[in-house]
């Protein structure tokens, strides 16, 4: 790598990521309320939900959808201050991957093409752009959060650099070789990715995979570690945010997604505490 990942460096990072996700939060706040209000806003026609669509909460809100994209940008700005303040002097790789999380969540906001340019009929290059954006961000997500767990110690730091590069680039090398259907555009604001099944079921696996890698840790040293309520509730929160068609899975990944990410954060706070002590 070409630049040293210091406490100074990953600092400098998290205040553009600051900056970069306000400027979304504030593109999307203003961009909503003005396609509603000036009936520019183009919804999907097709929509494939038939199960629990007689009662408000549980049935499909095209609203409830862009409130879910809204929330990844609020959340990144959130989390990025709190990083900002609590660790700001605290040398913690896991804060680092943690942050790749957040640049993950990031990518979210792109399925606004969706509503703003009218992407539901017309097949264009923007579409399929958009959605390799979003793809790359949820294969980087359960990635970063494996790294968070598996690169911990002290002594991996000095990979650090090297497994930012990795997980970009599997991230971007993924979403760009797997097939999108341009035919199908899902009311979720995005194409229809190639082997939806195996890709779900990847994802899973991999945040799986960082939840028992964490137990494992915490079973071995009790002094150190709590046990990954947080890690369990912040995985399960951004899964149900990223595919929210109602207003009751809307709140369900956003109550479970803040509180996972605080109580995460915060176990990795008093651990590094108590370590300084």
């Amino acid at each position: 790598m070409i630049f040293k990942m210091t406490i100074k460096t990953r600092n400098r990072i998290n205040l553009f990521l600051i900056f970069i996700s306000l400027t979304l939060l504030v593109f999307i706040g203003i961009l909503i309320p003005f396609l509603y209000t000036t009936g520019k806003l183009a919804v999907p026609a097709d929509i494939p939900y038939v199960k629990f669509q007689q009662y408000f909460l549980t049935r499909f809100n095209f609203t409830a959808v862009l409130f879910s994209i809204f929330i990844f940008p609020l959340y990144s700005f959130i989390m990025l201050l709190y990083l900002n303040v609590e660790f700001e002097k605290t040398q913690s790789t896991e804060i680092i991957y943690f942050s790749i999380f957040l640049i993950a969540c990031l990518a979210e906001p792109v399925r606004m093409c969706f509503p703003f340019f009218d992407l539901w009929h017309t097949k264009t290059h923007l579409a399929l752009v958009a959605s390799t954006i979003m793809l790359s961000g949820r294969i980087l997500a359960p990635l970063s959060l494996l790294f968070a767990v598996i690169y911990n110690k002290t002594e991996s730091r000095q990979y650090v650099e090297q497994n930012i590069l990795v997980l970009f680039v599997v991230s971007i090398y993924i979403s760009v070789l797997l097939p999108f259907n341009t035919q199908k555009v899902l009311p979720l604001c995005q194409l229809e990715y190639g082997y939806p099944k195996v890709f779900t079921y990847s994802q899973y696996a991999l945040f799986l995979a960082a939840i028992i890698t964490q137990t494992i840790s915490f079973f071995q040293d009790k002094s150190q570690r709590t046990f990954p309520y947080g890690m369990i509730l912040m995985c399960t929160g951004y899964l149900f945010l990223c595919s929210a068609y109602s207003f009751l899975i809307l709140g369900t990944g956003t109550v479970l997604l803040f509180t996972g990410s605080m109580s995460y954060l915060k176990a990795l706070h008093k651990m590094y505490l108590w370590n300084d002590l």
